[in-house]
């Protein structure tokens, strides 16, 4: 899979993540979850008026969707991330408020969140609020 190259191209995939998250399908719901739990690096926004943290793993990727995304053998969340990093001009950050919005976003939406990303690494953030 190729990654992104514009923010239209990052936009996309939070718009289908959110999609996921709020659809009637317990496999997507589940699907988005998921990611959202494991994740290390988010791209912040806001949807519905409110902080939205999509993973830089699942937004990184062109068009990405749960087949592609599954299929992709290949996915790196260092490879994502160097792409979302040029499309935006500069490196995500640790940041202990996003942090604490991020777990305020787990805990409304289902989602079991951790102290800290996979691998025990703190999470880190593109603040595009």
């Amino acid at each position: 899979m190729q990654v992104v190259d514009t923010p239209r191209a990052i936009d996309k995939n939070i718009d289908t993540l959110g999609g996921y998250m709020h659809s009637g399908s317990s496999q997507e719901v589940e699907f988005a979850r998921d990611l959202v739990t494991r994740g290390i690096c988010f791209v912040v926004t806001t949807r519905s008026g409110a902080p939205f943290f999509a993973p830089s793993r699942f937004v990184g990727y062109i068009d990405n969707q749960i087949r592609e995304h599954l299929a992709n053998a290949d996915k790196d969340g260092r490879v994502t991330n160097a792409a979302i990093s040029r499309v935006l001009g500069r490196d995500p950050e640790v940041n202990p408020e996003l942090d604490g919005l991020y777990q305020r976003f787990c805990a409304d939406n289902g989602i079991a969140s951790r102290s800290a990303g996979s691998f025990g690494l703190r999470r880190k953030y593109w603040d595009l609020r």
